[in-house]
């Protein structure tokens, strides 16, 4: 609703929030507005197919778990959010570079340093993917198995 309302406020001339801010401005935290929006849905997606892979596993296959689609095609819109999600950041972060003199100011360091640290958890799990091959956990035999990872 934000992003929709920024959107409107910036296409609108005679609104006072239009005059208030620069475009790059509003530019920025629209994208960063849509990009923790698409991660928020990703960790619901998330939260749904451990559950989803849990009950199968568990063999209850009744109620919400029988109406949702394969294992692979849930994976497979999750991992899809997340490269959206990490799309809209990394744009997020080339727009502060551009928008910001000091991304580190006092009043916007912590955003950030948090925004960067997000950014290289991303990179990680999504180069893990794609190069080294992660999925699923995996199943340990032997005396691991009682491990919780």
């Amino acid at each position: 609703m934000a992003a929709i309302s920024l959107t409107f406020a910036l296409l609108a001339p005679d609104t006072n929030i239009a005059k208030d801010f620069a475009t790059g401005l509003v530019i920025h935290i629209l994208l960063s507005i849509m990009a923790y929006s698409i991660f928020t849905l990703s960790v619901f997606q998330a939260v749904l197919l451990a559950k989803q892979e849990y009950m199968l596993k568990h063999h209850r296959t009744r109620g919400l778990i029988r109406s949702l689609p394969p294992l692979q095609i849930m994976e497979k819109l999750l991992f899809e959010m997340i490269w959206t999600g990490f799309i809209l950041l990394t744009a997020s972060l080339i727009t502060g570079m551009l928008v910001f003199d000091d991304l580190f100011a006092q009043h916007l360091v912590h955003k950030t340093a948090l925004s960067i640290i997000a950014w290289l958890l991303y990179v990680a799990l999504l180069v893990g993917r794609h190069v080294m091959g992660w999925r699923s956990r995996k199943q340990f035999a032997g005396p691991s198995a009682a491990l919780p990872f």
